[in-house]
């Protein structure tokens, strides 16, 4: 049972808070158990066929911006679309791979504070001694706002493959997508706790645009590509 609203400074690398387990062994990762609330696994059709769905958690290597050894969470995403007839025979199927995950808002965590103390007698600094504190936050001070992204994560390339009734690839979609993570304001070193809300970074198309489009047979021949301009 979870104890407190803060993450687990165990799943992260190089964090080095000390914590008590007694107080602080919180669970906060992705659990495959309890992820399905509230989703879509079947659509029955008026013909008596039907289709159903499975999902599975999004994966990134980046889903903090300390080094975590978390790399699923942050919502579904669809694996695989399975199609049956009204004898309930398998028809085709449809499967999705993702690479190149990443959460285009980071979420921040752990803050590195110097403080420094200053001594002084009659005016006169005597000593100066520089302390660092490490603190953790319950949400991550990486705000959204209506000019940043938003709070999502996002695929570099998502590939589509089609199968026929005896599970033989009819080939596959390949897109690749815009996919860039939104600019993060620091207020000097961080040392300071002023959160500015990211916003979109200029210097891309904006995040979920295609790229290009690439068209594979079953012999994983290409036969086509699309290549996409913006202006």
């Amino acid at each position: 049972t979870n104890q407190t609203l803060f993450a687990n400074p165990n799943d992260f690398i190089n964090v080095n808070i000390p914590i008590s387990t007694n107080y602080n062994s919180n669970k906060k990762i992705a659990d495959s158990n309890y992820i399905k609330a509230a989703i879509l696994e079947k659509i029955i059709y008026h013909t008596k066929g039907y289709t159903r769905f499975k999902y599975e958690l999004n994966k990134s290597t980046k889903f903090f911006t300390n080094t975590s050894n978390i790399s699923e969470g942050h919502g579904l995403r669809l694996k695989k679309q399975e199609n049956f007839d009204h004898n309930n025979s398998f028809i085709s199927s449809v499967t999705y791979e993702y690479e190149g995950g990443k959460i285009i808002n980071p979420l921040n965590l752990f803050k590195n504070y110097n403080i420094s103390e200053v001594k002084s007698t009659n005016s006169t600094v005597t000593q100066v001694t520089t302390k660092n504190l490490k603190s953790t936050l319950a949400s991550s001070d990486n705000n959204t706002s209506p000019l940043s992204s938003g709070d999502i994560m996002g695929y570099s390339t998502v590939i589509k493959k089609e199968t026929n009734s005896n599970e033989n690839t009819k080939g596959k979609i390949i897109t690749n997508f815009f996919n860039n993570e939104d600019v993060v304001f620091q207020y000097k070193d961080d040392n300071i706790p002023l959160y500015i809300p990211t916003v979109k970074n200029n210097n891309y198309i904006e995040n979920g645009q295609i790229q290009s489009i690439k068209y594979l047979n079953s012999s994983n021949t290409l036969i086509k590509k699309d290549s996409l301009t913006y202006s």
